[in-house]
């Protein structure tokens, strides 16, 4: 009997100083994810205010073992059940490593890029509130 192997899902948070918020992205990540997880928190200080960047790679370092790893802005958290599989399966489905959310009305599009049946796009300006990559991206870049 051939079983498939559950993915390791790894979850990264960035916060500075927004506890409450923090709390709520939490609670509808447990609500929300129906897959078992591996979390980091990277919590930026007064004491070390180097800034977001450096506290995502600290989630990338910590969650480098699992097979997807979605890192999240503490004012962004799923609002659908299975949200993780979703993405997941456009993974699998796409052949892509590594989605982000922008939105279009915040963030605006520079070039759009067609690669047989899919669009690219590429913005003016950086984001990254909900980022998510496997662990073969990781390794390559």
């Amino acid at each position: 009997m051939n079983e498939t192997k559950k993915p390791k899902i790894g979850i990264g948070y960035t916060t500075y100083k927004r506890d409450d918020l923090l709390q709520e992205c939490l609670d509808n990540l447990r609500l929300n994810t129906t897959s078992d997880y591996k979390l980091h928190i990277a919590r930026d200080t007064d004491d070390d205010r180097r800034g977001i960047a450096l506290r995502k790679n600290e989630c990338l370092h910590h969650l480098q073992d699992c097979d997807y790893i979605f890192l999240f802005d503490d004012d962004c958290y799923p609002i659908k059940k299975g949200w993780e599989v979703f993405v997941i399966d456009a993974h699998i489905k796409s052949g892509e490593h590594h989605f982000a959310y922008m939105v279009d009305s915040i963030h605006t599009a520079k070039n759009y890029y067609f690669c047989g049946n899919k669009t690219i796009k590429s913005f003016v300006t950086g984001g990254g509130v909900f980022l998510s990559l496997t662990k073969e991206c990781l390794k390559k870049v």
